[in-house]
C-alpha cells in the first residue's frame, strides 16, 4: 500500500528525533522544532475534525445571564469601547432571537434569522456577530467552528430609504409640534435647523450641553458636538436664534431633553398619518430622521453648497481631507443665513396662521 503524505511526514519527523537525541545542542534545537510542527499538525487535524462535524466536540454558542453579563464587560472593553445604548439594543435583539437551548449548528444561524423581521435584521446581525467574537476570544472557541456559524447569517442590507418629505408635510407637522405645546418641539426644530442626526443631537448637546460650546454668531448660532466616528459623525450643529432662545429657555428652566425620551414621545404621540408615493405609511408629526433630510434639501436649495450641506448633515464630502474642515466652517458661516432665512419665513408663515 502507497504512503500518504501525512504517513510520510510522520517518518520523516521521527527521523529528525532520533538524530535530535543523539546530536547534543544541535538536537535541542531539532528538537523544539520538532514539537513546534506537530503541535501545528495538531492543530489543523482539530480544525478538520471541526469542519467535518461542527457538534462532534458538543460546542455550543448560549446566551445565559451569566454570559450576558461578561458579554456587556466584552462590548465595554473593545478598542471603541460601545455605547450604552448600543449595549441595551444588542441584549435585547439576543434576548428576543436566540433559541433557548443555544447555537450548535449554521442552520440554527440561518433559522434564528429567519424569525426576525426583514427591517430590523441588521440590529440582530450586529448583536449576534459580536456575540460570536466573544466566544473566540474570550471563551476561546475554535476559530473554524465560529467561523462556519458566522458563514451562515444571511444578508441584512436593506434597501436605502430615499424618501423626503415635501414641505407642505413639514409645515402640517411644525403646527402638530406648536399645539401639542412639548419640550420635544425644540429638539424638533433644532433638527430642522442643523441637519444633524438626531442620535447625536440628542446626547451631545440636549444630554450633555456644555454653555461655552454654544457660540453666538449674530444672525445664527453655533454648537460644537465634536462627534467622529468612522462613518457617522457630528462636528458642528448651526441654530437659528429662535431655536437657540428656545433651548436656553428650556435649559434654564432646568428641564433635561434625552434621545430615549425623544423616541418614546413620538412613539405615543401619533397625530396623523401621510401615505408616500411608494405606499409606505408614516406617521404624523414627522420623525426626526425625516425633518433631517428635509433640512439636507432646503439647505441646498437655499445657497448651500453640496459639501458643506453634506458637511453639516454629518457625512464627510469626497474628496475633503480633515485638514480641510475649517474652510467648510468659514464656508458654512457665509452660506447658513440663507438657509436660516427660509426656516424664519416658514414660522412667521405659522405665527401668522394663529
Amino acid at each position: 500500500m502507497p504512503e500518504s503524505p501525512r504517513d510520510r511526514e510522520l517518518a520523516r519527523a521521527i527521523q529528525e528525533l532520533a538524530h535530535a537525541l543523539s546530536s547534543g545542542e544541535e538536537g535541542v534545537l531539532l528538537l523544539a522544532r520538532w514539537a513546534a510542527e506537530t503541535r501545528e499538525q495538531l492543530r489543523l487535524i482539530e480544525e478538520e475534525v471541526i469542519a467535518g462535524s461542527p457538534n462532534l466536540m458538543g460546542l455550543r454558542v448560549v446566551w445565559s445571564p451569566e454570559i450576558r453579563a461578561k458579554y456587556v464587560h466584552f462590548l465595554k472593553s473593545k478598542k471603541r469601547p460601545a455605547g450604552e445604548e448600543h449595549i441595551k439594543k444588542c441584549c435585547s435583539y439576543l434576548n428576543r432571537f436566540m433559541p433557548p437551548g443555544g447555537i450548535t449548528t449554521p442552520e440554527e444561524v440561518f433559522d434564528m434569522f429567519m424569525a426576525c423581521p426583514k427591517t430590523v435584521r441588521c440590529h440582530l446581525d450586529r448583536a449576534f456577530r459580536n456575540l460570536l467574537n466573544f466566544y473566540e476570544r474570550v471563551l476561546g472557541f475554535p476559530k473554524t467552528f465560529i467561523a462556519q456559524l458566522r458563514d451562515a447569517i444571511p444578508g441584512t442590507q436593506t434597501e436605502a430609504d430615499r424618501w423626503t418629505p415635501p414641505e407642505p408635510l413639514v409645515i402640517r407637522s411644525m403646527e402638530m409640534m406648536e399645539r401639542a405645546h412639548t419640550k420635544y418641539a425644540v429638539f424638533w426644530h433644532a433638527v430642522l435647523d442643523s441637519g444633524a442626526r438626531p442620535v447625536h443631537l440628542a446626547r451631545e448637546m440636549f444630554e450633555r450641553f456644555r454653555p461655552e460650546r454654544l457660540e453666538d454668531c449674530g444672525h445664527f448660532f453655533k454648537y460644537r458636538l465634536g462627534v467622529e466616528r468612522r462613518t457617522k459623525h457630528a462636528w458642528l450643529a448651526y441654530l437659528t436664534p429662535w431655536t437657540a432662545e428656545q433651548f436656553l429657555e428650556l435649559y434654564e428652566r432646568g428641564e433635561r431633553i434625552t434621545l430615549s425620551g425623544v423616541r418614546n414621545w413620538f412613539k405615543k404621540h401619533k397625530m396623523g398619518t401621510y401615505e408616500r408615493p411608494d405606499g409606505r405609511i408614516v406617521t404624523l408629526p414627522l420623525r426626526p430622521k425625516y425633518v433631517r433630510k428635509f433640512a439636507y434639501n432646503m439647505m441646498r436649495l437655499h445657497g448651500v453648497e453640496r459639501d458643506v450641506a453634506m458637511w453639516l448633515n454629518g457625512r464627510k464630502p469626497g474628496g475633503v481631507d480633515p485638514e480641510h474642515y475649517a474652510e467648510l466652517e468659514l464656508l458654512a458661516d457665509e452660506q447658513y443665513p440663507q438657509y436660516a432665512a427660509y426656516l424664519d419665513k416658514l414660522r412667521r408663515a405659522l405665527t401668522a396662521k394663529k
